[in-house]
């Protein structure tokens, strides 16, 4: 399976409250009726409402490939669903990434708070180079963090955009993701959260040798569409 995540900013006009339950109750349905879809998690940055994330809503959508992805996408389910996506957002941003479990659950039911961090690899980096130190960095620094808390890797290594657009002729496009790599961190209650957040405010060392323009996001997740065993952990 792939994963195709979307980084979410709303458009002009919408508070944040206003935001998710639209997203949540209105846009949420549209999206859980794509053709092939495996499993939808959207989550909500845990944040004071004064401050200002960079991205207001994280959606990540499983397929079985990323042409399965795309398919799906240039359906005229897939379509409309991107028109309504577009017209609420003036940040809509994609990757296809690959998972890898550092500590699986049983299940994420009783974990429903997650710090989701991400880089863009270096550009002296190769994508391969970049993928490979990625999965080491990263889980040894999840280890670290949290040392018996649910934690995933994940990175793109193909380097296809999916095409969102809700006109046209959709295929993948060869271009550079939004991020490259990112790993996440379960929690089983917002204290731990805020607690694994603040020892990500600066991006370790070995971390920021591989990457840049470092996106860290403390969420609070909810369940669209339930994500097949291996993507919600593992029975």
């Amino acid at each position: 399976m792939i994963k195709l995540v979307t980084f979410l900013k709303r458009r002009d006009g919408l508070t944040r409250p206003g935001f998710e339950a639209r997203w949540r109750d209105v846009h949420a349905p549209m999206a859980a009726i794509f053709p092939g879809l495996r499993g939808y998690m959207l989550s909500f940055p845990v944040l004071p409402e004064a401050e200002e994330p960079s991205a207001d809503g994280v959606a990540q959508l499983w397929f079985d490939s990323a042409e399965a992805c795309q398919a799906s996408y240039a359906s005229e389910i897939g379509r409309s669903g991107s028109k309504d996506a577009a017209s609420n957002l003036r940040r809509r941003q994609h990757l296809f990434a690959s998972e890898d479990w550092i500590r699986s659950p049983k299940s994420l039911a009783g974990f429903p708070w997650k710090l989701l961090v991400a880089a863009k690899r270096r550009a002296a980096l190769g994508r391969a180079d970049f993928v490979a130190a990625w999965d080491e960095a990263a889980r040894r620094v999840a280890t670290r963090m949290a040392p018996d808390a649910p934690s995933r890797v994940c990175s793109d290594r193909r380097g296809k955009i999916l095409n969102s657009s809700p006109d046209g002729v959709l295929g993948l496009i060869d271009a550079e993701p939004v991020h490259d790599g990112l790993f996440e961190v379960w929690a089983a209650d917002p204290r731990t959260l805020a607690e694994l957040a603040g020892r990500m405010a600066e991006p370790p060392e070995e971390l920021a040798a591989l990457g840049s323009d470092f996106e860290i996001l403390p969420l609070r997740e909810h369940v669209i569409v339930m994500p097949q065993a291996t993507a919600y952990g593992v029975a």
